[in-house]
């Protein structure tokens, strides 16, 4: 073999290798790139906060770049989270990326308590015209509210009307929220009807003898008989004295009668 075809194939073997070599430079480059494109797209996802009670939103949507995800293989885990209890749970994306490798990120998801389902009491109040207004007696759950407070500034409890007042609502984390109602002050105050006294009227007994109009009871003179015997005897000699001075007269008449003749 002469020099020159061996110098030929020598000089075709090095460019080959070096051609071969600056590809294989170029796409490891190229896949450091992706790989940063990837990591970045990852650091970027947010975390999530919802208020108690609602709906979470698409979280696939948090992805700003899926070419680098292979298609199908994005997953977002969030059978941990209770929108219905306040509180933080972890989110989990995974997916494999476009050179087959096993990718996962975990977010926080933040399920902020709805401070005004945990206050109870907040109603509209009313008083009479001139009256105190009713004291705040509100409640709330301490693990989630640390205070409540009404502003009832604008009510002029000497002036009928209805008026806005407002419950203030601050959260244990520091967040805030506001509720209006209304306070109403009554023109006249309201009266409860007493119960009608019944007053019994006496019924009179047979001892009794009710008095009507100026008329004076007639009194009754009882006359005391003693013994039954002597009333008795005193009629029977009323009787006798009587008898005895119709036979004196009739004795007299028949006498005269029979010196006549």
């Amino acid at each position: 073999m002469n020099k020159k075809l061996i110098a030929g194939i020598v000089i075709a073997a090095a460019v080959v290798c070096c051609g071969g070599g600056y590809v294989a430079m170029q796409n490891e480059k190229k896949v450091k790139q992706e790989n940063v494109q990837i990591s970045e797209m990852l650091d970027k996802l947010p975390d999530i906060t919802v208020k108690e009670g609602e709906s979470l939103p698409d979280l696939k949507n948090n992805i700003e770049d899926t070419s680098m995800i292979e298609p199908d293989t994005l997953k977002v885990d969030i059978q941990n989270v209770d929108i219905t209890v306040p509180g933080t749970y972890d989110v989990v994306y995974s997916f494999k990326d476009i050179h087959g490798n096993e990718r996962s990120k975990t977010v926080q998801c933040k399920v902020e308590a709805n401070l005004l389902d945990h206050v109870y009491g907040m109603d509209d109040i009313e008083t009479d015209c001139g009256k105190e207004l009713p004291k705040d007696e509100t409640t709330f759950d301490e693990e989630y509210v640390s205070s409540v407070t009404r502003d009832d500034s604008e009510v002029d409890i000497d002036t009928p009307g209805t008026y806005n007042i407002t419950y203030t609502v601050l959260g244990t984390d520091g967040s805030m929220e506001e509720a209006d109602r209304l306070a109403k002050v009554l023109e006249t105050a309201e009266t409860t009807q007493a119960p009608e006294e019944i007053v019994e009227t006496p019924v009179p007994t047979e001892e009794t003898t009710p008095e009507t109009g100026n008329v004076e009871p007639i009194e009754q003179e009882t006359v005391k008989t003693g013994d039954n015997t002597n009333v008795t005897g005193w009629i029977i000699a009323g009787l006798t004295a009587g008898a005895a001075g119709i036979g004196a007269v009739l004795y007299r008449m028949l006498g005269k009668k029979r010196r006549k003749n």
